[in-house]
């Protein structure tokens, strides 16, 4: 036991605060310390109608803390506070005037200082969970600081007790709560902070400096009035978000029995006012996304803004509903053209509008706010503005096959397969005029010269052929229409699906392999929507041919159709075709991989004077794949030869057959025979035809199973039951994690448990192999845990939306690398940053000043991966990318490893301004002196934890890495 403790238990009283007793904390002349456990705070308000109040979590106090009992004045609220300890806890108890004189004492002024602070951190970070205002200015030491009007101020050190002696300034939330000028100290710590109302002046003390001042309990008892007023409203405010979620659960029934009644209004041709889901008028943009995604067939997530306040924006609505939007320009009479459903801005009053194709080539404007519906033309068209928004339609979020791919490539193209079937039917039809007018000609037109009726015969012959070539372009017009709707609509999905995935499916493919993996949608799209549907119809609209041939002569017909069967025999050798391409398109698939990785190191290549290796990698892997693709490249010439002479084959035995019935008296007519010819050819054409489409189409089963894994991955986005993790605060958990990349492998991760506190510097350090980039994995949920779970603000990282908990974290990892283009986009990537915010970015990250002497500065062009920029400029741009969104946590996988230590001096003090939670994994251990704790990893477990100066006095793990690297 410690002398402090030893000195309290000689004059106060020891409580017990055991798990089934309660401890009143309502009395503000008394406090408490934890003398062994811990103590749960409850807080409760008297309810309305007389009930027992409900107890409520405020915060935890650890063994050693300082807890000050809180007593409401009589005008303010009136709650009962009450403390819960461990099993075998205790308290020791004294009253304020003695915590006063013990104070005023040198030797024990910095113990109750240091737990004084450690109260007013835990009540700030209990109170304030809202994040803190990106843009926001530290306090600094023991010094007057000057801020100018609205600045937000922040302390992300030990608490700082702040007045303003010039000006004023309000806490975080303020309502009922007085503001901060000359006349007290306000203690600024955890999730606080205030923001200045004019130009201000600030005088700063820390806890052990206010200590010494006669009035210091005062000031103390000023900020408790706050906090009991501050609880009251949280305790508010919490009670009507309940009363909000029941209501919205009502009215949410209410609207679904509407939208019902609606539906059965629509049938009959309702408005577009009327057929917006009843759950989401009155807000402007949720009901336009409705009408513009029920136009393109994407399922809307209406139930995620329920209780929302204010309307959601389109990033929200998109992110939410699980589809992907980009922004086009309105050129041209762009309504007399279809571009599908669209998300348009009313010029004048700025509100989102639904654009809604309509038939004729047209479209209709709806303003579901006033309810106004109309035609947009030419007359109008100044009224909207010239940018829109175009939907995408994702692919479903679960494990998928090729009929899926079909059914999400059918919407919106009914009528252009109507014309192609349509035409397919008539232009067969007119193809059995050329059979039936020459055996017409030949057996009555000329045994009886009838020239007229020769005419009247060719000229129908004329008119069925050119309308047949007619009917021939609107039918590829409607397959170039076809064409044009399936293949953007595919494209997207899968790459928004290659997006979605989760990271460890990344893991067994190389780049190059995935990408031929991926265009392999783009291959079957194109074969399948091409000339190959024109064929497949025809082939199939040939039976009119065969039913001519039967009624010209069934005897014959037999023949002809044995014939064509014998035609189709040699398609027996696409079985072997397809082992073939199978094995070709793995090995290409490799083979790709492969020459990515050799471009990208050719520079390491000749270094270590690995060509002729590099080389004969390559050759290999070539050889063996042109060997495949010869031998299917013969199967398929022997198959086209087949067909070729097919033709002729088949017409001299068809002659032999007519002799065989000539000589048994069934013979046909000479018009009757050259009419049978004439439908056989055509026929047997359809069906050759249609075997070349069948060697074509069997090529595309080792395709399409190459693109199965892509389809059968279940995406990161699959459980629509995630919830918005919200704006984070820092806040970090790891909880019992086990984890290992093969079932029966050892654990990497081995039963780790550790806390982060919001803002806070946390190194991870240990041998190689030890798991902290793997740890640095699961935090990101690039991994799925065997055992045990990681929180964020204490929800679980796998039931929150991964996407939006990442875009509040800045990453750099060993791995980054530079993309083509400017430093500017390097710097702020997708996100809508300013050239301003690049600037502060680059400035924070100590490349500021290399970027200016680039000959074009921000904008200066770079290379992939960076090649013209030095090892440490491009690290500083990985980090200056990181922090361009001003995030709430930062991660860094051995980040600064290529920095001098001018450098990492400048990044080390910008990153200490910053008030976010920082996880380093360092080996380079100058780079973490100044870490709040470190944590040592060795096999996947925690071995060590501790500043820099408690691990170097253990003696242990650390201490040996760390002399590595000083001697």
């Amino acid at each position: 036991m410690s002398a402090f403790f030893s000195h309290l238990e000689s004059f106060a009283e020891v409580v017990s605060a055991a798990g089934n007793e309660r401890v009143d904390l309502g009395d503000a002349d008394n406090v408490w310390f934890v003398k062994s456990g811990k103590l749960d705070v409850f807080f409760g308000f008297p309810e309305p109608d007389h009930r027992a109040p409900r107890p409520n979590h405020f915060l935890r106090m650890e063994a050693g803390s300082l807890i000050f009992g809180l007593e409401p004045a009589a005008s303010g609220p009136n709650p009962l506070l009450t403390g819960v300890g461990t099993n075998g806890g205790s308290l020791i108890k004294l009253s304020r005037r003695q915590l006063t004189q013990m104070s005023a004492e040198p030797d024990w002024a910095g113990e109750i200082a240091r737990r004084l602070d450690d109260w007013l951190t835990a009540v700030a970070n209990a109170l304030f969970s809202e994040p803190t205002p990106k843009n926001h200015h530290q306090l600094g030491g023991e010094q007057q600081q000057n801020f100018a009007a609205d600045d937000v101020v922040v302390c992300a050190d030990a608490p700082r007790w702040v007045r303003f002696p010039k000006g004023s300034a309000r806490p975080f939330n303020h309502d009922g709560v007085d503001a901060v000028d000359g006349s007290r100290f306000f203690p600024l710590s955890g999730g606080a902070w205030l923001q200045t109302d004019c130009e201000s002046e600030a005088e700063i003390l820390a806890t052990e400096r206010l200590l010494a001042e006669p009035d210091w309990e005062q000031h103390l008892d000023r900020y408790h009035d706050n906090v009991l007023a501050w609880l009251h409203r949280n305790y508010r405010a919490k009670r009507e978000a309940e009363h909000r979620r029941w209501n919205q659960k009502a009215l949410n029934e209410e609207r679904m029995v509407d939208a019902t009644w609606a539906r059965f209004s629509g049938v009959t041709g309702a408005d577009a006012a009327q057929v917006v889901p009843a759950e989401v008028r009155g807000d402007g943009m949720l009901a336009v996304c409705a009408l513009v995604t029920d136009a393109a067939n994407i399922k809307l997530n209406t139930e995620a803004f329920a209780g929302m306040k204010g309307s959601p924006t389109l990033a929200q609505v998109s992110r939410r509903s699980g589809f992907r939007y980009r922004q086009v320009v309105l050129a041209g009479e762009w309504w007399r053209e279809e571009n599908g459903p669209l998300l348009g801005i009313d010029a004048e009053s700025k509100r989102p509008i639904a654009l809604l194709p309509r038939r004729g080539a047209r479209y209709d404007a709806v303003d579901p706010v006033s309810g106004r519906r109309w035609r947009v033309s030419d007359k109008n068209i100044a009224t909207i503005s010239p940018t829109a928004f175009m939907f995408y339609r994702p692919l479903p979020a679960r494990a998928l096959n090729f009929f899926d791919l079909v059914a999400h490539v059918r919407f919106g193209i009914l009528g252009e397969w109507v014309t192609l079937l349509a035409m397919a039917v008539a232009i067969a039809l007119l193809g059995l005029t050329v059979p039936m007018g020459i055996g017409m000609v030949f057996d009555i037109i000329i045994p009886q010269s009838q020239p007229i009726s020769l005419v009247v015969v060719a000229a129908g012959l004329v008119i069925a052929g050119l309308a047949k070539a007619a009917m021939s372009l609107v039918r590829g017009l409607a397959l170039l229409r076809l064409e044009g709707k399936i293949g953007p609509s595919l494209q997207a999905a899968v790459w928004d699906r290659i997006l979605s995935l989760p990271v460890p499916f990344f893991r067994d493919y190389s780049s190059g392999d995935l990408i031929k993996r991926a265009m392999g949608f783009m291959q079957i799209q194109r074969s399948l929507s091409g000339p190959a549907i024109t064929t497949l119809i025809n082939g199939v609209f040939s039976v009119f041919y065969l039913a001519q041939l039967f009624l010209i002569s069934p005897r014959l017909g037999w023949v002809a159709l044995g014939l064509v069967v014998l035609a189709l025999v040699p398609l027996t050798l696409s079985l072997v075709k397809v082992r073939l391409e199978r094995d070709a398109n793995q090995i290409e698939g490799r083979l790709t991989g492969l020459l990515l990785q050799l471009i990208g190191g050719v520079s390491k290549l000749r270094v270590s004077g690995s060509e002729a290796r590099a080389f004969s990698a390559w050759a290999e892997s070539f050889v063996a794949l042109r060997r495949l693709t010869y031998r299917s490249g013969l199967i398929e010439a022997l198959v086209r030869t087949w067909n070729g002479i097919n033709m002729q084959l088949s017409t001299i035995v068809l002659f032999i057959f007519m002799m065989m019935l000539q000589e048994d008296q069934a013979g046909l007519s000479v018009g009757a025979f050259i009419a049978f010819s004439a439908a056989f050819s055509l026929f047997l054409g359809a069906a050759l035809q249609l075997s070349d489409t069948a060697v074509m189409m069997f090529s595309l089963l080792p395709v399409y199973e190459r693109t199965k894994p892509i389809l059968e991955a279940i995406p990161e986005t699959a459980d629509e039951g995630l919830v918005e993790p919200g704006e984070l605060s820092g806040s970090i958990e790891v909880g019992h994690l086990t984890f290992r990349y093969q079932p029966e492998g050892r654990a990497i991760l081995d039963d780790l448990s550790f806390t982060i506190k919001p803002n806070e510097f946390v190194a991870l350090v240990g041998p190689s192999g030890s798991g902290k980039s793997t740890l640095l994995r699961m935090l990101l949920g690039f991994e799925k845990p065997e055992s045990g779970a990681v929180y964020y603000d204490g929800k679980e990282l796998a039931g929150l939306d991964l996407q939006e908990v990442r875009r509040q974290i800045g990453i750099v990892l060993q791995t980054s690398q530079l993309v083509p283009g400017s430093i500017y986009h390097n710097i702020i990537g997708s996100l809508p940053l300013s050239e301003k915010d690049a600037w502060e970015a680059a400035a924070m990250a100590g490349i500021d000043q290399d970027i200016r002497d680039m000959p074009m500065g921000m904008h200066t062009e770079v290379s992939e991966g960076g090649g013209t920029l030095s090892g440490g400029q491009v690290q500083r741009l990985m980090i200056a990318r990181a922090l361009a969104n001003k995030p709430r946590v930062l991660f860094f996988d051995e980040a600064t490893s290529a920095l001098d230590n001018k450098t990492q001096a400048i990044v080390t003090a910008s990153l200490d301004r910053l008030k976010v939670t920082r996880v380093v994994i360092a080996h380079r251990l100058s780079t973490i002196v100044n870490a709040d704790r470190i944590f040592v990893l060795k096999d996947g477990s925690l071995v060590e934890s501790g500043n820099y100066e408690a691990l170097m006095a253990q003696g242990g793990i650390f201490h040996k890495l760390a002399r590595r690297q000083i001697t």
